[in-house]
């Protein structure tokens, strides 16, 4: 896993490059399979900022789906 320069967000240390996922379910609407392999090369890549809001759904579920109950407590705040 490579590491991506940390920030702090509140209390929380973050990757320093996100993950933007407002748009899995449009640009991905042909793979949904896509969002999770993004995703998990983010994670690979050590990105720990993942961008979703409820305004996004079904992006965000999208999203979820990659991620392990682990990673969405780790992730999370």
């Amino acid at each position: 896993m490579t590491m991506s320069p940390a920030r702090r967000i509140g209390g929380t240390d973050v990757s320093a490059v996100g993950l933007g996922c407002a748009r899995f379910s449009f640009a991905f609407a042909d793979d949904p399979g896509r969002a999770e392999r993004t995703v998990r090369a983010a994670l690979d890549a050590g990105v720990t900022l993942l961008d979703t809001a409820l305004a996004y759904t079904p992006a965000g579920e999208a999203a979820g789906v990659a991620l392990t109950p682990d990673e969405v407590a780790a992730l999370s705040w």
